[in-house]
């Protein structure tokens, strides 16, 4: 299927024969060789009709000892040269529109959740595989041991909230652990033996300790993993699943909401916006002030755009909150609660206050991202070399994973 020609900048001996000078091209490209010279040729073209060797081959079977042997290429080698062809594809820009009708009709219930609005703002060409297409992927370890961390919490406190009133108390640390232990038995199967036992023997650890260090502070006026499913903001539904939310003060009229989290601090995921860049003013849509619909995706700093995912996260949350149904409460404040410590066995939470113009902010955020996603802007990508979907669909590169641990880290 190839052809090669010389070098512009190969030119002939001076010789007045051409083929002499390509013969002598021949001989040096031959003594290039050190232990052994393997020379084949085809028999054949690709259209089946036969093909005459180069006359240099003649030669020198005709004048030297050299044996001609039949040659043959076995069909596992054929695969792996192919499969690297493959790989050598060359980089596209994008990939092509699909066909409108058939994505709108994949998008017709579509419900705007924290997890899908943040993987949008990342990568949209990410949000149209695994939130319109829905290809499959792998969660990661760290995802099964988190799901275990959270419904251990949510068992105890479910077991106290049933209770009857004069008789609730929370579990001991150990009964918590206990929960943890059944529901990381539940996860087994995704995990390998050593993962298993690693992440048992962390969780049981971590677990206790957090709950003698926070049980002391924990509210019975409170309800857990609850779900909010048809919410419409601004014409937009979204969805959501509250890890806790505890009502504060006699009448209940204000919340406070609680998000666990494993794994380690990260203060610019709770970053807030710089809303001078992002924002001029508090009614104003995000995509008009960074003057074109792709301009988020190409900027690197997305925190300070955008404000950190879990800053995101909880005031969607409080958004979620406030519009349900015929809901008389209001969130006023709530944290990210770390269920591992730092390295000075801490167990840190990170606590914010709702304002007015955080609000304000992520509704527009809300509105902007599901209007761009009716739209099916999703085919472009971000471009970022750490974005799986990117790598393998745009720079044809190999992926080890498409779990979406940014996603994972939000587990709503």
């Amino acid at each position: 299927q190839f052809q090669f020609t010389f070098p512009d900048t190969l030119h002939l001996s001076g010789e007045a024969d051409a083929l002499e000078a390509r013969r002598r091209l021949f001989y040096v490209a031959m003594t290039r060789a050190k232990e052994l010279l393997h020379i084949s040729y085809a028999t054949q073209g690709d259209d089946g009709k036969a093909l005459m060797r180069t006359q240099f081959l003649d030669e020198i079977l005709g004048e030297n000892a050299v044996e001609e042997q039949p040659g043959g290429v076995s069909p596992m080698a054929i695969l792996e040269a192919q499969a690297a062809l493959l790989l050598e594809s060359k980089p596209t820009e994008g990939i092509g529109t699909h066909d409108r009708v058939a994505v709108q009709a994949l998008l017709e219930k579509f419900t705007l959740s924290v997890t899908a609005m943040n993987k949008f703002l990342r990568c949209p060409l990410s949000f149209y595989y695994e939130n319109v297409l829905r290809a499959p992927a792998v969660a990661t370890e760290a995802a099964f041991y988190g799901v275990a961390m959270h419904n251990a919490l949510r068992r105890g406190f479910d077991q106290t909230l049933r209770a009857a009133p004069g008789h609730r108390h929370f579990p001991f640390a150990g009964e918590f652990v206990q929960f943890f232990e059944h529901e990381m038995r539940r996860q087994q199967g995704f995990l390998s033996k050593k993962d298993f036992e690693r992440r048992l023997d962390l969780g049981r650890q971590y677990l206790a300790d957090y709950v003698r260090h926070h049980q002391a502070n924990w509210t019975l006026d409170c309800k857990v993993e609850q779900e909010f499913n048809n919410v419409v903001v601004d014409g937009v539904p979204i969805m959501g699943v509250l890890d806790r939310i505890d009502y504060l003060g006699k009448s209940g009229q204000e919340a406070h909401i609680v998000d666990y989290k494993t794994g380690g601090v990260d203060p610019e995921r709770l970053r807030r916006p710089n809303f001078e860049l992002a924002v001029r003013s508090p009614q104003s849509t995000v995509s008009s002030q960074l003057q074109g619909p792709q301009s988020e995706i190409r900027n690197p700093k997305s925190e300070i755009v955008y404000g950190g995912t879990y800053w995101r996260q909880l005031v969607f949350y409080k958004i979620l909150f406030d519009n349900w149904r015929r809901n008389t409460t209001r969130a006023v404040s709530a944290e990210i609660s770390y269920l591992e410590p730092d390295a000075r066995d801490h167990f840190e939470t990170k606590r914010i206050e709702y304002q007015l113009e955080d609000v304000a902010f992520v509704k527009g955020l809300i509105t902007d991202t599901y209007a761009r996603i009716m739209r099916q802007e999703f085919y472009e990508g971000c471009g970022q070399e750490d974005c799986s979907w990117c790598r393998f669909l745009k720079a044809q590169q190999q992926v080890d994973s498409f779990a979406d641990v940014e996603g994972e880290g939000l587990d709503d």
